[in-house]
């Protein structure tokens, strides 16, 4: 079984064989430290009980292995060559650009605008890759 969630409280783990038939399990506090660094896709092994109200709780977890994302898959180039993608890459850079200098209106001084601009291209161009 794989671990398909866990909650925002990280008190309970949705344990299943895909998201649809998945159920939730509380982690009881003797389990906190086991069950702390699992995470989304890993494959377990446990054993569960039913708790007094009904709702189902972990008596043990071990993580087996995990399901790794195919990184061989092809990527969409919808018929563009290496050129035009980077062409499309940096417009949307600078169009990006272009609206967080609008957002920083009368906020920066316009003295250093050149160097404030240099460094929002760069951090956009940094995360778009």
């Amino acid at each position: 079984m794989q671990i398909c969630a866990i909650s925002g409280d990280k008190k309970f783990l949705k344990i299943g064989e895909d998201f649809n038939s998945a159920r939730w399990y509380g982690i009881p506090e003797t389990l906190t430290t086991i069950a702390a660094p699992l995470a989304k896709g890993d494959i377990v092994a446990l054993t569960h009980k039913q708790g007094a109200d009904g709702k189902l709780v972990l008596e043990t977890i071990k993580k087996t292995g995990a399901v790794t994302a195919r990184t061989d898959a092809p990527q969409k180039t919808y018929g563009k060559s290496p050129e035009e993608q980077d062409s499309i890459k940096r417009q949307a850079i600078g169009n990006m650009t272009s609206r967080a200098l609008i957002g920083l209106q009368g906020q920066v001084d316009v003295s250093n605008i050149e160097s404030i601009m240099e460094k929002v291209y760069k951090k956009f161009q940094s995360l778009v890759g």
